[in-house]
């Protein structure tokens, strides 16, 4: 957070901080929130799903601030405008100006302000400095985030965030090219062929297939719940309530799961129709990159479509600016009139891994999975720090380690704790 706030300092008044899956966008948000308060400033958090709002105001920001100092602006609450940090929906604002002005603004998925509905929100708070935080900063329209923000910050790389334990490796199948609108295979076989028994999200882009699908899943043994605009809240969260205590085991959307979906225990993605937007691919596959109690070891993209051929793994790193994208070379496709929708083929192809491979059941080689037994071994027995036996294991297989996420929180505070006294050891012979 320091380039945020000197950024702000050296004059830029509104910053834009990449933050991908992993890297904590709710706490940052709710970290600059926090000082903001403790400052004697007033601070706003903006975001347009009311899940997110929710989330930051009940869980993230209380751990970091006093609750007493905040309120939230959604439907169903209880307003204090005089609450110096406040919560609130995009739409919220748009429908009911906030009362007052604000120091400082914070937006969620700030690539949606550059579009001119939602930059009245900015222009609401022309005095105050606004932190915007997205995934990438491409969109579709390429139209470039420099409209709005001055200045860009990377808050984290998605090696860093796979080195760290914050994500999980992605393993993509995919068809060996870009089918457009049509499949690969059908979602339920492929399904039942690469992740069966997982926890997955399925994406489309009809209600009607939505509603079929999770009945072919159901019907297959695969408990199963669709989730479309047409579903009522008290139904979408049950469905996501199921999914997260293991009741539910796939969910069917169309544009519902990929932002402000925060479910860790999904694990696999079943991408079931076109993708041409990076940021939505980015999106969707973010869904299951979290580390889930130690127990997943992989997440595994199954793109239908062939769309990953255009927009690579989603852990690589990437480049970011605030100028508009390149104009993409997309892969021949099918000729499809944007915007169109239809029923998609199924062809019945096989799919590939991305090094060109026939795909697997995914299951990592007995060999590293011994040798990282071996290693853990030695960690648990404080010979080896978790970070000296992840470089080792890269060493050796030149890959990260799929387990990263599984070590400890209690033995990674005591590398911790071992460095520390190490540091201070070597200060305290330098100056004595």
């Amino acid at each position: 957070m320091s380039s945020v706030y000197a950024a702000w300092h050296a004059g830029s008044r509104r910053v834009l901080m990449v933050a991908p899956t992993g890297a904590g966008k709710g706490a940052m948000a709710c970290t600059v929130l926090a000082r903001v308060a403790a400052a004697g400033k007033r601070g706003l958090f903006v975001a347009h799903r009311r899940e997110i709002v929710l989330k930051s105001f009940e869980d993230d920001y209380p751990r970091l601030g006093n609750a007493s100092d905040a309120a939230a602006m959604v439907p169903g609450r209880r307003r204090d405008p005089s609450a110096p940090i406040q919560f609130a929906s995009a739409q919220s604002i748009l429908a009911a100006p906030v009362v007052g002005d604000f120091d400082y603004v914070v937006i969620d998925e700030a690539h949606h302000y550059v579009a001119d509905e939602w930059r009245r929100v900015l222009r609401m708070f022309p005095r105050a400095r606004v932190l915007g935080l997205t995934a990438t900063t491409n969109r579709s329209d390429r139209r470039p985030m420099r409209d709005v923000f001055d200045e860009l910050v990377v808050a984290a790389t998605y090696s860093e965030l796979l080195e760290q334990g914050h994500i999980v490796p992605c393993r993509v199948l995919r068809p060996s090219r870009n089918l457009g609108m049509d499949l690969a295979q059908h979602p339920v076989t492929a399904y039942e062929r690469y992740a069966n028994g997982e926890a997955a999200l399925v994406y489309v882009l009809r209600v009607a297939d939505a509603l079929a699908l999770a009945q072919e899943f159901n019907a297959a043994g695969h408990v199963a719940a669709a989730i479309t605009e047409e579903t009522t809240r008290a139904e979408r969260d049950a469905a996501v309530q199921g999914f997260r205590d293991g009741s539910i085991t796939v969910i069917v959307n169309v544009y519902t799961m990929t932002e402000g979906v925060d479910i860790p225990r999904a694990s696999a993605a079943i991408l079931a129709r076109r993708c041409e937007n990076e940021i939505t691919y980015m999106q969707t596959a973010g869904r299951i990159l979290r580390p889930y109690n130690g127990a997943k070891e992989v997440a595994t993209l199954i793109d239908l479509t062939g769309a990953s051929i255009e927009h690579g793994n989603p852990t690589i790193d990437r480049e970011y600016t605030l100028d508009a994208p390149p104009k993409a070379i997309r892969a021949p496709v099918e000729a499809v009139e944007r915007g169109e929708v239809r029923e998609p083929n199924v062809l019945g192809v096989d799919l590939i891994t991305e090094d060109g491979e026939p795909a697997a059941a995914g299951e990592v080689s007995d060999a590293k999975r011994e040798r990282w037994s071996e290693l853990r071994a030695e960690i648990d027995a404080d010979r080896m720090s978790a970070d000296a036996a992840h470089a080792q294991y890269r060493r050796e297989f030149g890959e990260n380690c799929p387990w990263a996420s599984r070590v400890p929180q209690a033995v990674r505070m005591r590398d911790a704790r071992n460095q520390a006294g190490e540091l201070a050891t070597d200060t305290a012979r330098a100056y004595l």
